[in-house]
This record gives C-alpha cells, structure tokens and sequence, in this order.
C-alpha cells in the first residue's frame, strides 16, 4: 500500500535537484568527472518520483511544486481533486 508523501520525501527530492544542479554547474565549469554526479542525482530524482512524489488519494503523479506548496497552504491533487495533505 502506499504510505503516502512525507517531509523527508520532499527533502530528498529538493536534494537531488540541488545537487543536480550544483554537479551540472560544476561539470560544464570545472572537469568531466561531475557528469556522474549529474547522472546519480537525476536517477535517484526520477527514483523518488516514481515511488513517492505521488497523490495520497488517486496514487497518480503529482509535481515537486505542487507537493511542496501543500506543506504550507491548502492544495488539491489536479487529478481527483482531494486536498493533499503532507505529513
């Protein structure tokens, strides 16, 4: 069963994005070896967002954004129109 979206989930993801981010910089700025770095951060993003990064209600996708947004203020699944609710 899926156990739904979590703060440390969303930190995770905004992690990887910042690393993503960071390795890609470095890699066009400094030396090759970042692009593993640029590979590792997006495969473990994609990872996270395949499993977790989901509605609690529907199970279907739901965007980083989105997701992040309901921490602070109500927001509702764009799908099936259930308010998300992160805990």
């Amino acid at each position: 069963m899926y156990k739904g979206v979590t703060k440390k989930v969303l930190l995770l993801a905004w992690a990887c994005i910042f690393s993503l981010a960071a390795c890609l910089f470095l890699a066009f700025m400094w030396d090759r070896i970042f692009w593993a770095g640029v590979a590792l951060s997006l495969g473990l993003y994609a990872a996270v967002g395949a499993k977790r990064l989901r509605c609690p209600h529907c199970g279907r996708g739901e965007t980083l954004e989105n997701l992040t947004k309901a921490l602070h203020q109500e927001c509702h699944c764009r799908h099936c129109g259930q308010r998300i609710v992160i805990r």
